[in-house]
């Protein structure tokens, strides 16, 4: 069985909407422009201006994620950015609204909400120009390609070697966020008759039977 990535369903975002939730977090718009290709949710490169002060413009990612998803699902997302951040794993880093406190909570620093309290959720993360790792990876030479996949294989050895907190990141067998891996462990899913127990040895099932395998 081969398992596809699902669709990422593109919402249309109002430029008042765009222009309310970039006060929100504290700047005036300038422009956007939507990100695709290698991005979940919705999000847009945003040129925008602190609407205080005289510091220059900075480009950065709005991201709209959907109304559908439960708040417990942006805490997460929120908790584990944070965490990445203050372990210096390379990643887009959260930007907070200009005017929290430093020690407010990490909804209230760095979640704009829609105006009814509700989704969608935006959060506001650090920007940077490229092209997406498949494109590369496709029209690369063969030893550019096996120096990125060098890489890629690095930098996911430092991201599970980040020591987690117990409790803080969700076990890799709830199957999300991490797609449908817990479905495809399920022995009661459909088209799976097996359990954990019962698939071939391997270094990633034995990683998956390990008590406190986390992401």
């Amino acid at each position: 069985m081969v398992e596809q990535k699902a669709a990422v369903a593109m919402m249309e975002i109002e430029q008042s909407e765009l222009n309310r939730v970039s006060e929100a977090f504290g700047y005036n718009l300038i422009s956007t422009s939507r990100l695709t290709g290698g991005y979940a949710s919705s999000n847009f490169a945003a040129v925008l201006r602190p609407r205080s002060g005289d510091a220059g413009e900075l480009t950065a990612v709005l991201k709209f994620s959907y109304a559908a998803m439960p708040r417990e699902e942006i805490e997460h997302q929120l908790t584990v950015l944070r965490a990445l951040e203050r372990h210096g794993f390379a990643t887009n880093y959260l930007l907070p609204k200009l005017a929290a406190a430093p020690e407010a909570g990490l909804c209230d620093r760095y979640l704009v909400t829609a105006e009814d309290g509700g989704g969608p959720w935006v959060i506001l993360v650090t920007f940077c120009a490229g092209t997406a790792g498949d494109k590369l990876l496709a029209s690369a030479a063969a030893p550019v390609e096996g120096a990125m996949l060098e890489s890629l294989g690095r930098n996911l050895a430092q991201l599970h070697a980040i020591p987690w907190e117990v409790g803080a990141v969700r076990d890799i067998r709830c199957g999300y966020p991490v797609c449908n891996t817990g479905e495809l462990l399920d022995p009661s899913a459909a088209g799976v008759s097996g359990s954990l127990d019962q698939l071939p040895d391997h270094p990633f099932v034995a990683f998956l039977r390990a008590p406190r395998a986390k992401i």
